[in-house]
């Protein structure tokens, strides 16, 4: 995942026929182009519209154009082609909807880079482990790492069966601040997916103020996505 471009790169265990790349540099204002999709979400055939490119422009080193044609979500990551049937743009974002017709989408060069990119240096997962003892009354806190902006943290916990009395326990994700960043959740096992709003330390934090008596012991697993 390039998070500058807002484009990913995903693998397929499946058989699939390619589109063809454009030279979205040859594109002119005025130029027709269409975009497919699965607008809103809606199963079947993919919808097609078209428009024209109203603004070629480029933002922190990604080219974009920006489009009359009618885009909406679920039309995310789709192509958008040239009047010869060529890939030259995929469909992004757009900004906050001050008015309609003004949908972005970034150009097939930065697109390709973003795929060689990847194809060198494939993203990996790691993953970590730690049984907590949480005691009667009070709150354990976990350092989980110091990680980059954007990076994608995944955490899960599930209280131990043999803890004593109810198995409830709140969790909440906190950055070096104290700052709760997710949550908290309280119930027995739950799971946080958090992009990292900033770059920095980060932890987990398991409050156990709501059982009387009885110390828990929970597991707690998280992984980073490095892209």
């Amino acid at each position: 995942m390039d998070f500058a471009s807002d484009v990913a790169v995903l693998a397929a265990n499946v058989k699939l026929e390619a589109l063809a790349w454009g030279d979205s540099r040859e594109i002119v204002l005025g130029n027709k182009l269409g975009v497919m999709g699965y607008q809103l979400g809606f199963s079947g055939p993919a919808s097609y519209t078209s428009g024209a490119v109203s603004r070629k422009f480029a933002a922190d080193g990604v080219s974009y154009i920006q489009t009359d044609a009618a885009i909406n979500p679920g039309n995310s990551g789709g192509p958008v082609f040239n009047d010869c049937g060529r890939v030259v743009w995929i469909v992004v974002s757009g900004p906050k909807r001050a008015s309609e017709g003004i949908d972005w989408a970034v150009a097939e060069e930065t697109a390709t880079v973003v795929v060689r990119r990847a194809r060198a240096n494939p993203p990996t997962t790691t993953c970590s482990v730690q049984t907590v003892t949480v005691p009667n009354l009070g709150s354990a806190t976990v350092p989980l790492g110091d990680f980059a902006w954007e990076q994608l943290l995944t955490v899960s916990y599930a209280v131990a069966q043999g803890s004593s009395g109810t198995l409830d326990i709140a969790f909440a994700l906190a950055d070096v601040n104290g700052q709760i960043v997710s949550g908290p959740v309280r119930q027995p096992a739950g799971k946080i997916d958090e992009h990292v709003p900033s770059p920095g330390k980060y932890f987990a934090r398991l409050d156990n103020s709501y059982s009387i008596f009885t110390q828990k012991t929970v597991s707690l697993t998280w992984c980073t996505y490095r892209r």
